[in-house]
């Protein structure tokens, strides 16, 4: 559907003074599933439903006055819901267990159950191609981030950086079949303020390395890709070393003071459409 989509589009953009950037903000592990596996993830998604209940409802109508309340009553919904969820699924993860399944297999079946925050390639590997204005055709093996896209439209459109503040680097010396310093990609899960499973973590092209986003010492795991590209078997507690490098270039991204330089005003009535269309997309 969106190839459809995507080729009306072009069809009507002059390629020669316009840039394209087609990317994404997470993969997905679907692309992987067999008819089985698929059928499977269709019959848990009922299990993943819950009445909205009154809760929500009230928590939207406390004033913003005491929003430290209305969040700990939505925290407590979620709890709750969150709960309830895990009670129905709890026999379908059982049943996977006992499945003749790579690990591999497995956790692509047990995501089909129940979406866990994670950073495995199946969701952290995006698409990203630049065409258009400036951009010969070829493909880079080279591994880049999503961090990078912003400064390489900079570069290609003979942006004035000196007006903007820009984390990553240019990717057009790369385009233009110069070398450029592989950096580590930083990677996180889903960032709930409430979940105690998020995690954060620094890919390589050799190493993937996450761990809890809140306690260091916690699900910590490590993946040789060159040799484990399925992320199968987790090496951290043989390579102490490398966990301790790629926990210190983890920090030194994480402390970083980013600069804002935005003066942002935004007057009630553009908040309340703000929240309005946060409503509708299920984040408030």
């Amino acid at each position: 559907a969106m190839d459809v989509w995507i080729g009306k589009i072009l069809k009507k953009v002059n390629l020669e003074n316009t840039l394209i950037i087609f990317t994404a903000d997470h993969g997905s592990d679907s692309a992987s599933w067999t008819l089985e596996m698929e059928k499977f993830a269709q019959l848990n998604i009922n299990n993943q439903k819950t009445e909205p209940g009154i809760v929500p409802t009230l928590a939207m109508k406390i004033p913003k006055s005491i929003i430290p309340f209305r969040k700990k009553l939505s925290e407590k919904y979620r709890n709750i819901r969150d709960k309830q969820i895990e009670n129905k699924i709890r026999p379908n993860l059982e049943k996977i267990n006992e499945l003749d399944l790579s690990p591999y297999q497995k956790r692509i079946m047990e995501n089909a159950v129940s979406s866990i925050p994670k950073v495995y390639e199946e969701m952290c590997h995006v698409p990203l191609i630049i065409s258009g204005f400036h951009t010969p055709k070829k493909i880079i093996n080279q591994l880049v981030r999503s961090l990078d896209i912003f400064p390489t439209i900079n570069e290609i459109i003979d942006l004035n950086e000196n007006d903007t503040i820009v984390d990553g680097k240019s990717l057009l010396p790369l385009i233009n079949d110069k070398i450029i310093v592989e950096e580590p990609v930083y990677l996180e899960s889903d960032v709930h303020s409430f979940s105690d499973s998020n995690v954060i973590g620094i890919r390589t092209s050799k190493y993937k390395y996450f761990r809890n986003e809140k306690n260091s010492s916690k699900n910590i795991h490590l993946y040789d890709l060159e040799n484990d590209l399925l992320e199968e078997k987790n090496i951290a507690k043989d390579f102490d070393d490398i966990v301790g490098e790629m926990e210190d270039i983890l920090k030194k991204i994480k402390n970083r003071n980013f600069e804002q330089n935005v003066d942002v005003n935004i007057d009630d009535d553009e908040i309340k459409k703000i929240e309005e269309e946060l409503k509708k997309l299920g984040y408030v």
